[in-house]
């Protein structure tokens, strides 16, 4: 559910669904990030169980902004799950001179919440 995210991600404050209808295709989130920016996320694929893609609209970032995209694809594999983190944001404004290094930064960010989801679904979070 995209209102767990606050729980593992630490660039997420707060996430709230804007409708009580079960996760699904289509389903949006308005949320408020760590370091400041309010925007909304729409669910572009939903498949339970293996995978989870979203979009939305741009969000200022510093001196631009970016408009987040990605998915979360799932697979069994070795008696547990396979999780692979697709982030792929467009970038717009001054970010686009800073993508290499945005995109390092979202890569070790990325590093660190997938280490606290590990945690917190094998209960040692």
């Amino acid at each position: 559910r995209g209102e767990n995210l606050p729980q593992w991600m630490e660039a997420f404050e707060l996430v709230q669904p804007t409708s009580q209808d079960a996760p699904a295709q289509g389903k949006s989130y308005q949320y408020k990030m760590s370091r400041g920016g309010e925007s909304t996320f729409q669910y572009s694929d939903f498949v339970p169980g293996q995978r989870i893609a979203w979009a939305g609209p741009p969000v200022q970032a510093g001196p631009g902004e970016l408009s987040p995209r990605g998915s979360f694809d799932l697979a069994d594999q070795d008696g547990g799950t396979y999780v692979r983190l697709t982030l792929d944001p467009e970038l717009g404004g001054a970010m686009k001179a800073a993508g290499f290094v945005m995109k390092r930064q979202m890569k070790k960010d990325a590093q660190g919440d997938l280490a606290r989801l590990k945690q917190l679904l094998e209960g040692q979070g």
